[in-house]
């Protein structure tokens, strides 16, 4: 039995798969910097900090890990063997989630490299900060809908829902 929303919902999980591929290129070519940045002459050793060590930080893990375990997770979590219920408790949150993670995180990691490149400006550190929050608005996101499909929903099930008090 495919539950309400699966087949959008692995559309979702999809993409969300892939953006984590993509952040993971991302910052990877970073650490290639960071290797050969003393070798080129560049300046500074490798474990010099700044917005540019920011913005290799948050694309590994908000845009590689944290995008691949929304993936997973929007992949796993509606399955109607892990729940009663079956499907998502909102597909247009999900979507929306991934439009507003990935859109703040490019504006996140394209502030601190502006900042890097000399522009350290009043401007950019309130960019910075505004797509910080977009950010984490793109999480709550993720935890309402997440909640909404597996918090609310086991509690309306019979005895609590699966493993919970009742007879086994």
């Amino acid at each position: 039995m495919v539950g309400p929303g699966t087949q959008e919902t692995g559309e979702i999980a999809e993409r969300f798969i892939l953006a984590s591929v993509a952040w993971l290129a991302f910052g990877s070519v970073l650490a290639i910097y960071f290797t050969l940045k003393p070798v080129i002459g560049l300046g500074g050793p490798i474990g010099v900090g700044g917005p540019l060590k920011f913005a290799h930080a948050h694309s590994l893990l908000i845009g590689f890990v944290g995008m691949m375990i929304f993936g997973v997770a929007y992949r796993m979590l509606p399955l109607p063997p892990l729940l009663a219920t079956g499907g998502l408790y909102s597909v247009d949150l999900a979507r929306y989630h991934f439009y507003l993670a990935n859109g703040a995180l490019i504006g996140l990691v394209a502030a601190a490299v502006a900042l890097t490149a000399a522009f350290d400006s009043t401007v950019w550190r309130y960019a910075l900060a505004l797509f910080g929050l977009l950010e984490a608005a793109a999480m709550f996101l993720f935890v309402y809908n997440i909640y909404r499909t597996v918090g609310l929903r086991s509690a309306e099930l019979p005895f609590g829902g699966p493993g919970g008090p009742g007879p086994r």
